[in-house]
């Protein structure tokens, strides 16, 4: 299988590089962040995998060089109201829900596979265009990073990608649902708003007794809750019944006594004739058969 994943790995290598400018971002916007997380020792969790305040400052640093890099003057109080923060770790909780749906499926990075794409990047080659590994060590080593922790990021893209490929290519939405899609895209919705200030309320009455229960009488459907009501249910699967399952010799018997016609063939004989015009030929042709004579 050949993935094009050199702009993804370029991402990667991009993000160990500005490690060291970690410390000079922590003060733009993420310390709320860290300081809430600080309680739990991890950013957040999906699932039973943590993302640690650690990982959440990396990926925070590298969004903020991103966004200096495309000449955005941007400081810590900026960043917090835009939100770069939150959505820093968005982009962390998807990253790890899309990994753990393509460890679900059974997507495995092959070292071979994780190889070639490394040795596809031309950050890596030397003077005469060809992989150096001394050149891709050196790199690893400036950023202070090392191999494992590089083809694990590596790994991880390159599964997400397999994954998205995957549903890219075979799912076909229902008509029903881009219809639906058409719709919400394309509704535009007009809203007229008013203001009606304390001042101007005049002339408000009293009524007796007998105008409120009209009043509610009328309107009893404004004034009633619907029922509701609790409902306890257990789902059972067959993965979570099987773990406890483990049938004597006897009961497995004793099962297949019962089912047993499940597991059998019925006989089946061939027969073969033939078609004579007399019964003294029939006669004749049946003798041959006896002693072994066509």
């Amino acid at each position: 299988m050949s993935i094009n994943l050199s702009k993804r790995t370029r991402t990667i290598m991009g993000f160990f590089l500005f490690i060291p400018l970690i410390l000079s971002f922590l003060i733009w916007g993420i310390g709320d962040m860290v300081k809430a997380a600080g309680t739990t020792r991890y950013a957040g969790m999906v699932g039973n995998t943590t993302i640690s305040v650690q990982e959440l400052q990396r990926a925070y640093s590298q969004q903020m060089e991103t966004l200096r890099r495309q000449g955005m003057n941007i400081d810590g109080e900026m960043a917090k109201s835009l939100g770069i923060g939150n959505s820093v770790m968005r982009s962390m909780i998807e990253r790890e829900l899309l990994l753990q749906a393509a460890r679900d499926y059974g997507i495995v990075v092959s070292d071979k596979m994780a190889a070639s794409e490394i040795q596809k990047e031309r950050a890596f080659y030397d003077e005469d265009g060809k992989f150096n590994r001394d050149k891709f060590k050196q790199l690893l080593q400036n950023a202070g990073v090392s191999e494992q922790e590089f083809v694990g990021g590596l790994r991880g893209d390159m599964s997400i990608r397999i994954l998205l490929g995957a549903l890219q290519t075979s799912a076909i939405p229902p008509a029903e649902l881009a219809r639906a899609m058409y719709v919400l895209q394309n509704t535009k919705y007009t809203a007229d708003i008013y203001s009606i200030s304390h001042n101007a309320v005049e002339g408000i009455g009293n009524p007796d007794d007998a105008e409120l229960k009209a009043y509610y009488d009328a309107h009893q459907d404004k004034y009633q809750r619907p029922e509701m009501r609790r409902m306890t249910m257990a789902v059972l699967s067959t993965k979570d019944w099987q773990k406890n399952l483990s049938p004597s010799a006897a009961e497995l018997k004793e099962i297949y006594d019962t089912r047993k016609p499940e597991f059998s063939e019925p006989e089946e004989r061939s027969v073969q004739f033939v078609v004579l015009p007399d019964e003294e030929t029939a006669r004749k042709t049946a003798e041959r058969a006896q002693i072994g004579r066509a």
